[in-house]
C-alpha cells in the first residue's frame, strides 16, 4: 500500500502515478476540492514565507534535520517528527510548516527512489541551501540543479561542501 499522510487540518499527502514513475507527490485538501502536485519552486516559495515568520537559519536547520533522516524507504517516524517540529513554530505558521515540510520529505523519498539516480535527496537540499543560505529566489533555487545536468558528481561535491 502507498503511504498516505493525513495532516492536522485533514488534508492528505500521498504518492501517485505520474508521467515518469509511481513516485509523484500529491496533495489533496481536506474536502478533496483541491488536488495538486506542487513544483519545487512553489514549495520553496512557502519555505521563504515560513522563514519570514521565524528565520532562514531556523527553517534551514529543520529541513536539514529532515533531510538527514530521509532514506529510500518511507518512515512514518519522520512524519511524526515533522508534526513535532511544526509545533515549535508560531501558531499561525504550524499548518503551513506541517504541510510543506511533509511535502519536502515525500519529495526527497521520491528522489531517492528514482531510477538510476546519483543525487537522490541531495538535489532537493541543494536547492534549499541556495534558497535559505545563499538567498536565491525560490524560482532560481528550484532551477539551479538543472545547471548540473550530466554532472551529478559536481553537484554531489558541492553538496558535501555545503555540509550535507
Amino acid at each position: 500500500m502507498r503511504e498516505i499522510t493525513t495532516l492536522s487540518d485533514g488534508s492528505t499527502i500521498y504518492y501517485d502515478t505520474g508521467d515518469i514513475d509511481n513516485w509523484r507527490v500529491t496533495y489533496s485538501s481536506s474536502n478533496g476540492s483541491f488536488t495538486t502536485s506542487y513544483k519545487d519552486a512553489t514549495v520553496f516559495k512557502y519555505f521563504n514565507e515560513i522563514a519570514s515568520g521565524t528565520s532562514n537559519q531556523n527553517v534551514y536547520q529543520d529541513l536539514l534535520n529532515i533531510h538527514n533522516q530521509t532514506e529510500k524507504a518511507f518512515d512514518t517516524a519522520v512524519v511524526s517528527n515533522i508534526k513535532q517540529i511544526a509545533q515549535t513554530y508560531p501558531a499561525a505558521l504550524r499548518n503551513k510548516v506541517e504541510r510543506f515540510f511533509t511535502l519536502f520529505y515525500y519529495m526527497m523519498v521520491s528522489e531517492e527512489n528514482k531510477a538510476n539516480t546519483k543525487t537522490g535527496k541531495k538535489i532537493k537540499m541543494h536547492g534549499v541551501h541556495h534558497l535559505l543560505i545563499n538567498n536565491r529566489t525560490h524560482e532560481d533555487a528550484a532551477k539551479i540543479a538543472y545547471a548540473y545536468k550530466g554532472r551529478a558528481d559536481d553537484l554531489l561535491r558541492e553538496c558535501e561542501e555545503m555540509g550535507f
